[in-house]
């Protein structure tokens, strides 16, 4: 049987679904506010969503994959890059060259994902997470792309 896989912008209906899906730290108000700016992606498989991202603008204007899930029993079955190639799709539109995205350097498993939708690494930020982890920083270019 063929899963149907669909990616849409989250609604405010959608809230408590992102809410248990983020990050603790991440304040309700600037959630909300992602929501309503359309910085906030879900997938579906089926009609049931399954897996979330949300985008962030470095000095407003660059854009940033801040966060990606896929529910665990979900993964390696094509919604993670239904939802990437979407977010490219979207922003390409928009007018953006590039997207970046990053994961902590302990995380093989993310970057090898990143690394599979295109993107590539293009920096290090050392220390900047808890107990002094790395982030890896990785580009993906989206002209001409899609």
């Amino acid at each position: 049987m063929r899963r149907m896989i669909k990616v849409r912008l989250a609604s405010e209906n959608d809230f408590g679904y992102c809410r248990e899906t983020e990050f603790p730290e991440v304040k309700d108000h600037l959630l909300k506010q992602s929501i309503q700016n359309g910085w906030v992606y879900l997938v579906e498989i089926d009609q049931s969503v399954i897996g979330y991202a949300r985008l962030e603008f470095i000095w407003l204007t660059v854009p940033y994959l801040a966060l990606i899930t896929i529910e665990k029993d979900q993964q390696r079955k094509g919604a993670g890059t239904a939802l990437t190639n979407q977010i490219f799709k979207d922003l390409k539109e928009q007018g953006h060259q590039k997207i970046y995205t990053s994961s902590e350097v302990m995380e093989p498993e993310p970057q090898e994902f990143h690394r599979r939708c295109g993107f590539i690494e293009c920096g290090l930020i050392a220390g900047m997470n808890d107990k002094g982890i790395g982030e890896v920083f990785f580009v993906k270019i989206l002209k001409g792309t899609i």
